[in-house]
Parts: structure tokens; C-alpha cells; sequence
């Protein structure tokens, strides 16, 4: 159901009259309108005529009165009453009557000049904040203005850096195609035989001078001793006469180690120094010489340091060539495979290392890790030998 907009009671969705407006269609009760029932679609409401420019109108709408002017302007003849039938009188005091009535209570004494306008002080405070908001908004502007003079700048610098990684992206491909052109693979590999080649040289270069050294190793190392004369006492005992003019020099040579005098009971420092002595290397003036040494301490394999006059218990003592650091490391090798695969012979002539597997068999000289492989199989790996 449909309320009357005058007296806020219902209405039939029939009776009553509906006002043109197409933004209001407010309906209304015959009896509470001023005038007489309206006829067509263009009558407006007195909602809607009172915001219409105000003249010397007479149809002003009544719900902005007050009762008694209400009253008065009904029975006042210059509104025409007295032309009026007494049905229009009669409607026109029942619609103001229900007005009266209703829950909206009109405002009186109101002045529409000053209707919604701010007063001074709330125009001060808006006029204050608009500045304050102003000024705001410049800074932040600023702000902005720097913040986009610094994303310039580094966009600048990132365009910077980029140009020159890909400077050098484009050398660092130029440089590998160069190499790639100037050293193929063939002339690497080669190269890496060149370079094996020399390194084989210069060791055996360095075994040549080493012709007439030997090692005498497991002598008893005693403080103040003369390497010499222990020297002539040791070619003495394999059958052989050492003169001191025969030695261009003698030495020990490693570090002095004492764990084990000490482990087998030495107690003085003297003992426990001459419980595992260092190796002696001796060079002589002659390579037959050397090669004799050699030879006799093979025949005479048990030989001891009996009869050396040394303060310790005999033990036995070994005489080999003096070897470089790369033969003595391979012999090692050799040594360790030969054993694991079960060969009988290793031994160094001339510091060449040979090997044999067994009597009749042929044998094998060993120079390099190819030989290695080579000789023993490709099964003996420098973790199983090492």
C-alpha cells in the first residue's frame, strides 16, 4: 500500500493523485490537497511547487504553516473565500486539520537567507585547512619531483652498468672464440705431450747427475759421529776399500726421528738418537766405484752393522742408488703393485726402475704413470698402490 505524502496514511493504489515530476511520484489524498483535484500529468506536489522561484502566487503549498495561519489564510476573503463553494472551504480545513495532525512538525521562524550557510569561525577553520591541505599537497609534490629526479638517475646508472656488461659479455666471446680458433684441440693435447715430454727429460737429466750417489739407510745415527769414516767401515764390511779422497761428500739427510729409541727403553737422548738414524747419502768420485758398493751389498744381503763399532745392538743395514723425488715416489708405486699383484722382482740399474714377474719372464722398465698402467694393467689405481 501506498502512504499519502500530506498525511502519512494509506491509500488506495487508485484513488488519489500522483505528481508528474519523474524524480518524486509522491500520491496524495484528494482531501489533502489545497486545490481541487488535479487533472492530467503535469500537476506537481506542493513538495515540488515550493522549490519552484516564489512570486505573487496564491497556490502556495500549506504544509510549511502553522495551523492558525493555516486558518487564517481559509477564512482571510482576499484569498477569494468568500468566492469559494463551502465543499472547496470544507476540504481545505480537513486537509489542514490532518496536517496538523501528522508526526512532521513544520519549522517556524526560520530565515532562508541564512538556511545553510557556515558560520564565521566554521569559515575561518575551512579556509585554514584548505591552506594547511595546500601546503601539504605542494610538499608532496616536491616530493614526488625528487623521487622522479632519482629514479632518472637510476635509470641512468642501470643503463650504465648494463651497456657495460654487455661490453663485456660481447670481449669475453670474442676472447673464446680467438682461443677457440688460434688453439684447437689437437694442438692442446699436443702441447700437454710436449710438456710431458720435457718434465721426462729434465728427471732424467737430474737422475744422470746422481750417477755416482748412493743411500746408505738403517745406520745408527750417534751425536759427533764422522759419516766419513762410518762410510769406510760400512764398504769395508761388503769387501770393499773406500778411501776418504774417494768421497766428494757425505751426509745424512731427512728429519731426525726418536719415537722409536724411545719405545724400544733408550733413555738418554744419545740412545734415543742413535735408535733409527737418518739416511746417508754419499757421493763418489767414480761411478764403477758406486756400481761395486752396489753390487756387493746384493751378494751380501744379511750384512749388519756388527763390527761397526757403533754403541747399539747389530742391525741390518741397505745400500740403493740415490733416485729423484719422482723415481722414488714411482718405485714406490711400482713396489706396491708389483707386491698386490703377486710379481716377484723390483729393483733400480742406472735410475731406471724394472720389474719382472718371475723367472723367464721378460722385463718391464717403468719411467711413467702410462708405464704404470701399462706394465701392471689398468686395474692398479693410485688408491689401491698409495
Amino acid at each position: 500500500m501506498v502512504k499519502c505524502a500530506a498525511c502519512g496514511k494509506f491509500l488506495s493504489a487508485k484513488g488519489g493523485a500522483t505528481c508528474g515530476n519523474f524524480a518524486c511520484h509522491n500520491r496524495h489524498h484528494l482531501a489533502c490537497l489545497p486545490d481541487a483535484a488535479p487533472t492530467g500529468s503535469d500537476w506537481l506536489c506542493p513538495e515540488c511547487r515550493s522549490r519552484l522561484p516564489k512570486g505573487d502566487n496564491s497556490a502556495t503549498p500549506v504544509r510549511g504553516l502553522g495551523p492558525v495561519t493555516a486558518a487564517a489564510v481559509v477564512a482571510t476573503p482576499d484569498q477569494g473565500a468568500a468566492n469559494k463553494s463551502p465543499v472547496r472551504v470544507t476540504h481545505t480545513q480537513n486537509a489542514l486539520s490532518k496536517f496538523t495532525d501528522s508526526k512532521e512538525v513544520p519549522r517556524t521562524g526560520s530565515d532562508p537567507a541564512t538556511d545553510g550557510e557556515p558560520s564565521p569561525d566554521t569559515q575561518l577553520s575551512l579556509r585554514d585547512e584548505i591552506r594547511l591541505f595546500r601546503s601539504e599537497l605542494r610538499e608532496v609534490r616536491d616530493e614526488m619531483r625528487e623521487f622522479r629526479r632519482e629514479m632518472a638517475g637510476l635509470h641512468s646508472t642501470v643503463g650504465i652498468c648494463t651497456e657495460r656488461v654487455d661490453h663485456l659479455e660481447a670481449r669475453v666471446e670474442a676472447l673464446e672464440s680467438k682461443q677457440s680458433v688460434a688453439m684447437p684441440d689437437g694442438k692442446v693435447s699436443q702441447l700437454e705431450n710436449l710438456v710431458s715430454q720435457l718434465r721426462l727429460e729434465l728427471n732424467d737429466r737430474e737422475q744422470d747427475l746422481f750417477s755416482s750417489d748412493l743411500e746408505i739407510a738403517n745406520i745408527p745415527e750417534i751425536p759427533g759421529e764422522n759419516i766419513v769414516h762410518t762410510v769406510g767401515l760400512v764398504a769395508a764390511k761388503l769387501g770393499l776399500t773406500v778411501e776418504e779422497r774417494d768421497i766428494v761428500f757425505a751426509q745424512r739427510v731427512g728429519q731426525r726421528v726418536e719415537r722409536e729409541g724411545r719405545a724400544a727403553g733408550a733413555t738418554s737422548p744419545a740412545a734415543a738418537a742413535a735408535a733409527r738414524g737418518r739416511r746417508i747419502v754419499v757421493r763418489l768420485t767414480r761411478r764403477s766405484l758406486r756400481d761395486g758398493l752396489l753390487q756387493s751389498a746384493r751378494v751380501r744381503r744379511g750384512a749388519t752393522t756388527a763390527d761397526l763399532g757403533l754403541p747399539t745392538p747389530p742391525r741390518r743395514f741397505y745400500l740403493n742408488e740415490r733416485l729423484t723425488r719422482t723415481n722414488k715416489h714411482l718405485f714406490y708405486r711400482v713396489r706396491e703393485a708389483a707386491g698386490q699383484l703377486g710379481w716377484r722382482y723390483t729393483w733400480t740399474k742406472y735410475g731406471r726402475i724394472l720389474t719382472r714377474q718371475g723367472d723367464g719372464k721378460p722385463t718391464h722398465c717403468i719411467r711413467t704413470e702410462e708405464d704404470l698402467s701399462r706394465v701392471f694393467g689398468g686395474d692398479v689405481s693410485a688408491e689401491k698402490v698409495v
